[in-house]
């Protein structure tokens, strides 16, 4: 009878929802964060959004803060998903885990950089604070993707057996 810390480690989480999770939050922010550095409004275009009716921008207003309260959730879910994926399919030991944790703190300070320096974001363009966050949402993100996707040493791929690895070693 094997014992328990004999038997091999399956993860409970997948793999593909930590990187799609990871790939929502550091490609959005990315992305966002780049068109605002570089874009530009002419005062021409500024008027014509004041002139739009208040029920007309309501729906854009909601949107905006949904897309605010996901972008705010979005790190501590990684942050549950991702300590769970790595728990159970990474590496032993609190190395990775750590890293995991101290990554999803640097995702949420890059998310509250716009609330504790608001001035530094209301530049002229380009705004070159805008530009490096993209660039610190692009690292955290690619760090994350790398720490998903590394395996303990002398394991082979992720890290993690899939079932039909199970089959083929009987415990």
């Amino acid at each position: 009878m094997a014992r328990p810390a004999d038997r091999p480690r399956v993860a409970a989480t997948s793999r593909r929802a930590c990187v799609a999770l990871v790939l929502a939050w550091a490609g959005v922010g990315t992305a966002w964060w780049s068109g605002t550095a570089f874009g530009t409004l002419l005062p021409e275009e500024r008027s014509f959004y004041y002139s739009v009716p208040g029920w007309v921008s309501l729906p854009a207003i909601f949107g905006v803060l949904v897309l605010a309260a996901s972008w705010a959730v979005l790190p501590l879910v990684l942050l549950g998903v991702g300590y769970e994926y790595l728990r159970d399919a990474g590496p032993p030991g609190w190395r990775w885990r750590g890293a995991w944790l101290g990554l999803v703190a640097a995702g949420i300070a890059l998310d509250g950089l716009p609330f504790a320096f608001p001035m530094a974001f209301m530049s002229v363009t380009p705004n070159w604070n805008e530009f490096a966050t993209s660039l610190g949402y692009a690292a955290a993100g690619a760090a994350m993707i790398f720490m998903l996707m590394r395996g303990a040493p002398g394991q082979r791929g992720p890290g993690l057996l899939r079932s039909a690895d199970l089959t083929q070693h009987p415990s």
